[in-house]
Formats: structure tokens, C-alpha cells, sequence
């Protein structure tokens, strides 16, 4: 976290939390099922189930179901989360850059391809890299990691800078998502208790 000094005691405690934050779990998105758990550091947990393009969200003992079709998982209600989830390089790097810049770095092996991004989020609204009148925009920096014999995403690497009072980065998350075991099915348990 980065000048955590400046935030309110309200907005400290969110911090403390999401400072220590770690999600974990399978998905496979041609089936759009998996599951994803968000563990807090206290111990407490949100899980997130998703089968077939229905989305659960709950804590092992209530659950609720999410109205609507998804294709992956709400992660820091940031948009790009949902689509870092995926593999498919030609879906994440276009709307990589609907929000941006996008370039291809020098290759560091035969291997792999990076691509290094930069552009803003509006969970508000608006247009894509446009600044709002009110509410936050989160600038956005990282890179993406495609194997070249699968041209699957192996790893997501960013940068989110929350504005949220005057115009500068009051709290700042980073964020690895590795992914691995391609092709592999993927198996989620239907929770009971679900409640509308």
C-alpha cells in the first residue's frame, strides 16, 4: 500500500485488508465453471462459485445467487478482473487496449511473449479512459505473459491506482495471477442454502 498515512480510519481498515488479500481456485472459461475463494487475513472468506455461466457468491453457509449470465468471476469489482481470468490472449489484449496502450516487449526467451499495457478504468461509467466527474478511476499498468506453442496467458502482472479523494493514488494494488493445468476440467459443487 502506498501513502496509507493520507487515508481516513474507515478507508485504513479496507487497506489493512485488502493489503493481505489472496484469492485461489480453478476456472475453466470454455465452460465458464470454477470457483474462486477470497481469503481475508483474519481467516474470514467470500467464495465465489461459478457453474455454466451461473454465478454463486457466498461464505460456506449462505449463499446467493447472482442474477444475470457471467462468463467469470467479480474480482475488487474491477472489470478487468473477470477478463484476467481468462487464457485467450486475443480477448484480454483487446480490451486491454479499448483502455489504453498496449506494446509488445522484447522477448526474453524463445518461450514466451510479453506485452506491457497502461490505461485507466471508470467503474463508474463513461467512456474507456475518460476521467470522471465524480466517483474513482483506477489507473491500470502491467504485464501479460503467452506461452507462444499453446498462445495461452500464463500470467497477468498489474498495478491499480485507486483515486479516491484529490486526484492521487491513495491506496495502490498489486496483482499476480498465474495460470496453469490448460484444458483441464474443471468440477464445482452446486451449493445448498442459496437464497435469491
Amino acid at each position: 500500500m502506498e501513502n496509507f498515512a493520507k487515508l481516513s480510519a474507515q478507508q485504513r481498515k479496507l487497506a489493512s485488508h485488502l493489503d493481505r488479500l489472496r484469492l485461489s481456485g480453478p476456472f475453466d472459461p470454455k465452460a465458464r465453471t470454477g470457483y474462486l475463494k477470497s481469503t481475508q487475513a483474519d481467516g474470514t472468506y467470500v467464495e465465489q462459485r461459478l457453474i455454466n455461466g451461473t454465478l454463486f457468491i457466498g461464505n460456506g453457509k449462505v449463499w446467493k445467487k447472482v442474477p444475470g449470465e457471467h462468463t467469470g468471476f467479480d474480482v475488487a469489482s474491477l472489470s478487468t478482473g473477470r477478463i484476467a481470468l481468462s487464457a485467450d490472449p486475443t480477448q484480454f489484449l483487446q480490451t486491454l487496449r479499448d483502455l489504453g496502450k498496449v506494446e509488445q516487449t522484447a522477448s526474453s526467451g524463445a518461450d514466451t511473449i510479453t506485452y506491457r499495457f497502461k490505461g485507466q478504468l471508470n467503474p463508474a461509467g463513461g467512456e474507456p479512459g475518460a476521467l470522471p466527474e465524480a466517483g474513482p478511476t483506477y489507473e491500470l499498468t502491467g504485464e501479460v505473459t503467452v506461452a507462444q506453442a499453446s498462445n495461452l496467458i500464463t500470467k497477468v502482472t498489474y498495478r491499480v491506482s485507486a483515486w479516491l479523494t484529490d486526484g492521487h493514488p491513495d491506496v495502490v494494488a498489486l496483482v499476480t495471477i498465474n495460470l496453469s493445468n490448460h484444458g483441464e476440467p474443471v468440477s464445482v459443487e452446486r451449493p445448498r442454502n442459496t437464497i435469491a
